[in-house]
């Protein structure tokens, strides 16, 4: 299995957002059972990230170098989304708002 850290493309395998794809925004070492912080820019904003259980998530993939600099330089709900919809091959559920 593929590491998780931050700019990680994940896929979501239990729960109500099950399927959906996130980005890791946060590693929060202090919670020991869900230690990775994910948002997707949609219905998951920056404002309301949802920390998650590794083991319920799949890694999809990894944004490029040049993505992962625009992130670490100032991160956004519009830059999320747009990852998210990049790695998404399930049509229009980014149409929630």
């Amino acid at each position: 299995m593929e590491e998780l850290s931050f700019g990680t493309v994940v896929q979501s395998v239990c729960g109500r957002d099950r399927y959906r794809v996130f980005l890791v925004t946060e590693l929060d070492d202090s919670d020991p059972v869900r230690p990775v912080v994910i948002a997707d820019g949609s219905l998951r904003k920056l404002a309301g990230r949802k920390h998650k259980n590794p083991a319920h998530l799949r890694f999809v993939a990894r944004p490029t170098e040049e993505e992962l600099m625009k992130l670490k330089e100032s991160l956004s709900d519009e830059q999320i989304l747009t990852i998210c919809k990049k790695y998404d091959f399930r049509k229009n559920i980014f149409e929630c708002t």
